[in-house]
């Protein structure tokens, strides 16, 4: 089966000026005679030796909290998780959605990147020092493009979301994207996450894009 692949001309175009230069993002193909598998494969040899930092060597014995709490996230519930895992020689916790603002199910919370102090009465940085004690590592989650309606910062500011004026508002799974090509937008989303990011010690982070 042939694709065509590059630049679609037709709907798009650059203009250069003298000196001036265009580049395109890399483009990666291969060819296997064993099927899709051995296309996979390739790929993925492929990727490991040239384009992860982490190369060939085994990615660490990893547990998401996501499939075991979903949204309860608490202070006891991650304790008895972390150290399950640690006693079965698990190497990287992560804590996913649910650990912020008031966010107890999808419908709320996107957008307010403040821990939950209720839930989490030691914050992140007591729950990354106590992996620690327990001979992890720890990672997060976040979803930092997006807002959902109930939430503070949407209540602050409602003109933040992605949108065109004069049509409906564009949402899935009751979430919206917040307008990054605006300056003041970025660089408050930035500030909150930096602040997580540097209080605790974090060594993964888990950068969901649900839409």
């Amino acid at each position: 089966v042939y694709k065509r692949q590059g630049m679609n001309e037709e709907n798009s175009h650059y203009i250069l000026e003298p000196k001036e230069v265009f580049k395109t993002p890399e483009f990666a193909m291969t060819y296997s005679m064993n099927g899709k598998g051995g296309v996979s494969r390739t790929f993925h040899r492929w990727a490991r030796q040239y384009k992860m930092n982490q190369g060939n060597r085994p990615h660490d014995i990893l547990l998401n909290s996501w499939e075991g709490v979903y949204f309860k996230v608490n202070q006891k519930g991650m304790d008895e998780m972390m150290a399950a895992f640690s006693a079965m020689g698990g190497e990287l916790f992560v804590m996913d959605d649910g650990w912020f603002g008031n966010r107890r199910s999808d419908r709320s919370g996107l957008g307010d990147w403040i821990v939950n102090k209720k839930l989490l009465p030691n914050g992140i940085e007591g729950l990354a020092e106590r992996i620690e004690e327990l001979g992890m590592q720890f990672g997060l989650w976040i979803e930092p493009e997006m807002i959902n309606k109930d939430s503070n910062l949407y209540r602050q500011h409602p003109d933040w979301i992605l949108q065109t004026p004069g049509r409906t508002e564009s949402h899935g799974r009751y979430q919206y994207v917040l307008d990054f090509s605006r300056r003041e937008i970025v660089d408050y989303i930035y500030t909150m996450i930096a602040k997580i990011l540097s209080g605790a010690k974090i060594s993964y982070i888990k950068w969901d894009m649900n839409r």
